[in-house]
């Protein structure tokens, strides 16, 4: 069988291995693995349908209600929606952005961008981006009750704003490995979306972009842009670059699970530009992640294992040079088992602390 037949099969099957993946995946996490530090933030809940889960959270994150923010933090609480920019790689998002500010009485209230800008500047900015099928009030829950723990593992500073950036990422199609597939592609779109907006931030701003599973290819995508690499969203559409210089920012970034090829980061690859335009990369991998194995299979991956399931190789990390130093990663598979969630992962205070060198909660190691 010669090579171009083999992709063929492997294109032909792909969305049988990962609608089976998806559609068979555990109710709740696994408390044997998982640990008391699950059972304390219980119960949890499936979001998502028998044939299309989501991720596993804490219940109160599934409601319709807004989690509660560490306390006196309302106000540094933002949402930053792209749903009604065009999904389209190049497009503007600034006339399309929709900006919310948790209010007094905790409830979103529709705000001005530009004030973000303004608070950004001489604090610390941590920017969270959600995966698949987590957006709207989930990912505002999902975001809030992350900052939680954080705060409570002391990973965040106390004077640090937190922003959703909140992408198009809920179901759009009916077929579930083509609806991931899509999501795929505009995951690349928000990456293109979060720059332009990273663009507009005071010069020396810091920010810290968290991005999990679909999130962790938004973020290095917009790293990626930001340190002047051009990208397309790989549907034969051309790489398209930033307009105007490179900002004067800080950033760090940390990838959990994150959905995209080990060596994508690496000099000359796909996201090569991402960490020349950082000072540090945490990458939390989890070999045993029952929703990236099949990531190998999709359409819009390089058909490797994901930086997610095996983190950075070591042949990855002999090709970045000095940029090494850059990046740290750590395995997520004894505090997870098998588990695809953002929350299973924060819930346990040694994953969180991880966190806190990146957000400038501690100095860097």
């Amino acid at each position: 069988m010669d090579l171009r037949s083999a992709h063929a099969i492997r294109v032909a099957t792909a969305p049988l291995v990962v609608a089976a993946c998806l559609a068979f995946g555990p109710a709740r996490p696994d408390l044997a693995l998982a640990g008391p530090a699950t059972d304390a933030a219980g119960p949890w809940a499936r979001t998502g349908s028998l044939l299309y889960p989501g991720p596993v959270v804490p219940a109160d994150v599934a409601g319709a209600a807004p989690v509660a923010p560490p306390p006196g933090r309302r106000g540094d609480f933002w949402v930053i929606r792209t749903a009604e920019a065009p999904q389209v790689m190049g497009s503007d998002p600034w006339p399309h952005l929709q900006a919310y500010r948790l209010d007094s009485l905790g409830l979103l209230a529709p705000a001005d961008p530009g004030a973000l800008l303004t608070q950004a500047a001489g604090r610390p900015v941590v920017i969270m981006v959600q995966g698949n099928l987590v957006c709207g009030m989930l990912a505002v829950n999902t975001t809030l009750k992350a900052w939680q723990w954080l705060d409570g593992a002391g990973a965040i500073p106390r004077d640090a704003l937190v922003v959703l950036f909140d992408w198009p990422s809920g179901r759009a199609l009916l077929d579930p490995a083509r609806d991931l597939n899509e999501k795929s592609r505009r995951a690349f779109v928000a990456g293109y979306h979060l720059a332009r907006l990273l663009q507009a931030f005071p010069p020396g701003a810091r920010a810290c972009l968290i991005g999990h599973s679909e999130g962790g290819r938004v973020v290095p995508a917009a790293l990626h842009l930001i340190g002047g690499g051009a990208l397309n969203s790989q549907s034969l559409d051309p790489p398209i670059g930033l307009p105007g210089p490179r900002p004067p920012l800080r950033l760090r970034a940390v990838l959990i699970s994150g959905a995209i090829d080990h060596h994508w980061l690496g000099p000359g690859r796909r996201l090569g530009r991402a960490l020349p335009a950082t000072e540090a990369v945490l990458g939390l991998y989890n070999p045993c992640d029952r929703v990236l194995a099949p990531y190998p299979l999709l359409p819009r991956t390089g058909h490797r294992p994901a930086m997610g399931s095996v983190g950075l190789l070591p042949r990855d990390g002999r090709r970045l040079g000095p940029l090494r130093a850059r990046y740290a990663g750590f395995d997520l598979r004894p505090y997870v088992g098998g588990y695809h969630s953002l929350l299973v992962a924060l819930a346990h205070p040694p994953v969180a602390s991880l966190i806190a060198p990146y957000t400038w909660a501690v100095p860097l190691p």
